[in-house]
């Protein structure tokens, strides 16, 4: 069997432009986000039990036209040692991070690679 091509987000097209913004990989890794009802940006940030909103610094740019780059840098280390295995989720509201109402966001830091923590399923049971 063929192996399948390997896709990096670099090579992904956004439309109505070139290339999609290229990953920081200075930036502390997330282990997801999303966008919640075109008006909320979620992300999953790893923690231990002592991180909030507050210990990131949010950077917001423009990227092109109405897609905004978003990063995410820690002020200062999670240094609890509670088991968290899904991290913590960290919300702003598009209108505070200046995205306007047809705008698209993109988040720069990279995603997890690491195997998933004890306890943490890919997939939820019901």
């Amino acid at each position: 069997m063929r192996a399948l091509p390997r896709i990096r987000f670099s090579d992904m097209r956004v439309p109505g432009f070139g290339r999609a913004p290229e990953v920081d990989s200075s930036l502390e890794p997330v282990m997801h986000w999303r966008v919640i009802d075109n008006e909320i940006l979620v992300v999953h940030a790893d923690s231990h039990g002592c991180t909030a909103r507050s210990d990131f610094t949010v950077d917001v740019g423009s990227y092109e036209g109405d897609v905004y780059a978003v990063s995410l840098s820690r002020n200062a280390p999670d240094s609890c040692s509670r088991e968290m295995p899904w991290g913590v989720q960290l919300a702003f509201a598009l209108d505070e991070l200046g995205v306007p109402a047809q705008g698209e966001v993109v988040v720069l830091n990279p995603l997890e690679s690491a195997s998933p923590a004890p306890g943490r399923r890919v997939v939820a049971a019901r």
